[in-house]
């Protein structure tokens, strides 16, 4: 699996690829946090549709009980573009909820940095 993270002044991106693995995920996962933490930054942007196979339900829950552990805050507020059916991603946005965390699943990457921007948008100061 290769996993790139980028930036703006406003969002942070994971872009994952190839197969993955749970213990990968979780190390492209503490990378991210360590430089949401660094940078600031509230709003990530997850991009999994380049991705060649997908992780069990049971795996995405152990994943967000996770989610402190590696280092992010429940400030921050997650948009992903996955490839899981439309069913399990609403599951998974519950899970998520339900344990404090604030996780929004889209089809496309472009519906997802578009809800991104569009919350960073609307929480900004005017000076």
């Amino acid at each position: 699996m290769n996993y790139f993270i980028s930036t703006n002044n406003k969002v942070l991106k994971l872009k994952l690829q190839g197969k993955i693995t749970d213990d990968e995920l979780l190390i492209s996962l503490n990378e991210f946090a360590k430089k949401i933490a660094e940078d600031k930054i509230m709003v990530g942007v997850v991009d999994g549709k380049e991705l060649t196979n997908t992780m069990e339900l049971a795996s995405k829950y152990s994943v967000i009980s996770t989610l402190e552990r590696l280092g992010f805050q429940r400030n921050c507020r997650f948009y992903i573009a996955s490839n899981s059916p439309i069913e399990e991603s609403r599951i998974v946005e519950n899970i998520a909820f339900n344990r404090g965390w604030r996780l929004y699943m889209f089809e496309s990457l472009v519906e997802a940095t578009a809800a991104a921007e569009k919350f960073i948008l609307n929480n900004s100061e005017v000076i």
